[in-house]
């Protein structure tokens, strides 16, 4: 669906906020397009988040990173909400949780992420920093490195918001979670404190229908990512 269906359905069939005036404007209607379309927005971000449904490896301006000779730390692009792979172009590094071994940077498994801090070369490990959103290389590249690709595989929220100029444009997110997110929409409607548009207990059973919503699609993905690979006597990996 694209933002006009949204917005239709929302205003129509949810909200019932319309008019028979024959010179109907944005006078007669509680919200705005773009308020709607900005609660709908707001749906979506949220919806990825909780969800983590966005997954890239291909939106270049997002998942490549250049590594530069020296340079040890890389800031993420501010739509990354996860980083669940990087490689090189020929060699995937393997990630690593920083911790610390006799006060020094280590990785989960013991020492040897330690023992390569300072060093420099072609990288073999990559850790991720949430709070600063940056990406860490160790080894730091050395000139032979320089201008290499770094291709993420991320997590991600949507990179467009629903605009008004934008009514032929569709949510990132699957077809078929658009309707979910009408009602998160529905419940940021509702709850305004306006003597015409709130209605708290509608509002709280909207935002109830998307909490499950999410919780659904979450609990899905979950099991995806957990489901066992299996690998024939010849098969390709």
């Amino acid at each position: 669906m694209n933002a006009q269906e949204l917005l239709d359905e929302l205003r129509t069939n949810i909200l019932r906020d319309t008019t028979n005036a024959v010179d109907a404007s944005s006078a007669d209607v509680l919200w705005s397009d773009a308020t709607l379309l900005r609660y709908i927005s707001d749906a979506e971000s949220k919806f990825a988040r909780r969800t983590r449904c966005l997954r890239d490896s291909t939106t270049t301006k997002v998942v490549e990173i250049t590594l530069q000779a020296g340079v040890e730390y890389y800031p993420l692009h501010a739509s990354i909400i996860g980083v669940m792979g990087a490689s090189l172009p020929d060699v995937p590094l393997r990630r690593t949780m920083e911790g610390t071994v006799n006060g020094a940077p280590a990785d989960i498994a013991g020492g040897t992420y330690a023992a390569t801090k300072g060093a420099t070369g072609k990288p073999i490990w990559f850790s991720t920093d949430d709070a600063v959103r940056t990406l860490r290389v160790v080894p730091i590249p050395d000139e032979a490195c320089d201008g290499i690709p770094v291709r993420l595989r991320v997590e991600r929220l949507p990179l467009n918001a629903l605009t008004t100029t934008t009514l032929t444009a569709s949510p990132e997110i699957p077809v078929d979670y658009h309707l979910d997110l009408l009602e998160w929409a529905a419940f940021r409607a509702l709850r305004n404190h306006d003597v015409d548009g709130e209605n708290p207990q509608k509002a709280n059973s909207h935002r109830a229908a998307f909490n499950t919503a999410v919780e659904e699609v979450a609990l899905g993905i979950k099991m995806q990512a957990l489901a066992p690979v299996q690998f024939g006597v010849q098969a390709r990996y």
